[in-house]
């Protein structure tokens, strides 16, 4: 703290100096002869890289690198701050060597100099923040596929905003470990948890970081969103990561529950199952299904990580009456219902989903099967029909 003050009336005595000189008439050197100083600073984050290089190039609005204005060295939190001087204007922040902990493999791995991960400011001028990361990295390689520009690049960060749930660029990713996510916010452990968990796909895919990165551009690039199946990849690595059982995992959580992991890509919606028809009071004791889910939803979890469903039915202890299990790798949510006074036709459940962002899915490709219902004397009944209705959000 004590040198960042430093620093900061050092520069504060460097502003006045310039602010004499222009007044005298004296001065000179680049930029438009304002005085202005412009610092870019931010984190080098796989997790956090130690001593990784950053080289900060001047950039165009059509996006041409153009000179090299400063560089810098990551301390070992991943923080970097570099002075561009005069320069106000769109800035390329490229970061490779340093070391960091790959959650994926447990391994100490380096950025490779011919893998960089990179950033873009499109207005540096003052005391700007500048994270570079995978998704950061992400956003590039989005936005080249339709020619690199300040006005792609911008597009790009929205995009990558709306499938993970935060600024790439102004958030800062902690590390994934108990004692810097508690202090967090929900933002910033939701980057570091993103982090990690690409790590952990890269490793189930047996793929290196930047072919990861480059698959998951191409899918941006050309669909605009993540696939159904490369959700289900990432729930899956999600979870390894967090297993309690996994050695590596230091973040403390057992799930992703509380998260934002869950909804990467992905957008919120309720479905509500009913007894249709004109079955009266009483005419079922007893009822079984399993309610296949379409690749493009996903059954949202509760604090507890279980599937999030509500109870609607009257007449069933909500207790021990009934019960409801997301069958991820079957797709399918099993419920299970149990009523004294039995049941009739109207309202079971709502089950919260989560939708796979740009597919258009509707009620009727929810689908009940394997339906087992009695009537208070156990005798089965085969007439019994349901009704579901989706809303989005």
């Amino acid at each position: 703290m004590r040198n960042r003050g430093l620093k900061q009336i050092a520069t504060l005595l460097l502003l006045l100096g310039f602010g004499l000189l222009t007044a005298c008439g004296g001065g000179g050197g680049g930029g438009d002869g304002s005085g202005s100083l412009t610092e870019v600073g931010g984190t080098v984050s796989k997790g956090p890289v130690a001593g990784a290089a950053v080289a900060i190039y001047a950039l165009d609005e059509v996006g041409v690198k153009g000179e090299l204005l400063a560089e810098a060295t990551t301390d070992g939190s991943g923080a970097y701050l570099a002075d561009l001087g005069e320069y106000e204007g769109p800035v390329l922040a490229e970061a490779t060597g340093g070391s960091y902990l790959d959650e994926g493999s447990g391994e100490t791995l380096s950025i490779p100099a011919d893998a960089s991960l990179r950033a873009v400011h499109s207005a540096a001028s003052g005391v700007v923040t500048l994270h570079v990361s995978g998704l950061t990295e992400l956003a590039v390689q989005v936005a080249e596929a339709a020619g690199l520009s300040l006005e792609t690049i911008a597009a790009a960060y929205d995009q990558l905003e709306e499938v993970f749930g935060f600024e790439a660029e102004t958030t800062a990713p902690v590390a994934p470990v108990s004692a810097a996510l508690a202090g967090a916010s929900d933002a910033e452990v939701d980057y570091a948890l993103t982090l990690a968990t690409l790590s952990r796909l890269a490793f189930d895919w047996n793929l290196d970081f930047d072919a990861l990165l480059a698959e998951l551009a191409d899918e941006l690039a050309v669909d605009g969103v993540l696939s159904a199946a490369t959700l289900a990849a990432f729930d899956a690595a999600a979870a390894a990561l967090l297993d309690p059982e996994n050695p590596d995992n230091a973040t403390g959580l057992a799930g992703t529950a509380g998260t934002g992991l869950a909804s990467v890509g992905r957008t919120p919606a309720t479905l509500t199952l009913f007894v249709g028809g004109d079955l009266p009071a009483g005419s079922i004791g007893a009822l079984q299904l399993n309610l296949v889910i379409p690749e493009e939803a996903f059954v949202a979890l509760d604090a507890e990580g279980e599937a999030d469903v509500t109870l609607l039915a009257e007449g069933i202890d909500p207790d021990w009456g009934w019960g409801a299990f997301w069958d991820m790798a079957a797709g399918t949510l099993n419920l299970t219902f149990l009523s004294f006074e039995g049941l009739g036709s109207g309202e079971l459940v709502t089950i919260d989903l989560d939708l796979v962002l740009g597919d258009e899915v509707a009620a009727e490709d929810f689908v009940p099967t394997n339906v087992v219902a009695l009537d208070p004397l156990v005798a089965e009944l085969d007439d019994v029909e349901f009704e579901l209705e989706l809303v989005t959000e």
